[in-house]
This record gives structure tokens, C-alpha cells and sequence, in this order.
């Protein structure tokens, strides 16, 4: 069924983003401790880790357009109208992740927003290290 398969693809998606969330996390706590020398490595972990995000979105959009399609929807509906035109118990399912999905972003948003405040603080700080080294 392809409700099942959209349900496991937004299980799958909440997991990678709980994970960027927590690569975000770290990449403050890196940059908040001043220790500019663990930066690289914390920015590509979070870079692989945004790479298997935007690989799952393009998978959960063609999960979607299947769901949709099975539903009577239009390919491209939302997760939110999918949802709505859902039988019970898919539409409970799909509600619980739409709401987990929307915490997530917005937890990641703000740490995002955030990381970069700190970085913009932080590249006075390095430049001065790097002019004391020389």
C-alpha cells in the first residue's frame, strides 16, 4: 500500500532530520567553546548529513505523488492535504508526522540561524588568532 510506504519514508525523513538537528547541536557547541579547530570536521558531518536530507526529500516526494495519486489527488499535494483525504488510521499517522516534521524544522531552523550568529561573532576571533600566529 502506498500510505505504508509514504508512512516509512516520513519515519525514515524524521530520523535523518533528528539527526541534523543533533549535527547542528554540535556545530554550536564547537563554535560556542571556541574551538575553531574542530569546526572542519563538524561542518562536514553536518554537510554529509544535509546530503542525505535533501536525498530522502526527493524520495518522500515521489512517496507523496504515489500516495496522492492513490488517494485522488493531484501529484504534488502536501502532506497536509494528503492527510486530509487519508482514511483512518493512515490520516492519525500521517498528522503525528506531519506535526513531528514541522517541530523538527523549526528546531532546526533556529539552531541554523543561530550557528551562523555564531560564526559571523566567531570570524573576528579567528582573524586575530590567525594575525597573532604570524
Amino acid at each position: 500500500m502506498t500510505l505504508s510506504t509514504l508512512s516509512e519514508t516520513l519515519w525514515a525523513e524524521r530520523r535523518l532530520l533528528e539527526m541534523l538537528r543533533f549535527r547542528l547541536e554540535v556545530h554550536e557547541l564547537v563554535l560556542a567553546s571556541g574551538r575553531l579547530h574542530a569546526l572542519a570536521q563538524a561542518g562536514r558531518e553536518l554537510s554529509r548529513t544535509l546530503d542525505a536530507v535533501h536525498t530522502a526529500d526527493l524520495g518522500r516526494a515521489v512517496d507523496s505523488d504515489g500516495a496522492a495519486t492513490e488517494l485522488g489527488l493531484a501529484p504534488g499535494a502536501s502532506l497536509g492535504e494528503i492527510t486530509a483525504a487519508a482514511p483512518p488510521p493512515w490520516s492519525d499517522m500521517l498528522q503525528a508526522h506531519h506535526h513531528a516534521l514541522t517541530e523538527l524544522v523549526t528546531d532546526i531552523r533556529r539552531l541554523a540561524d543561530r550557528n551562523q550568529q555564531l560564526l559571523q561573532d566567531s570570524a573576528p576571533a579567528a582573524g586575530a588568532e590567525r594575525d597573532d600566529a604570524r
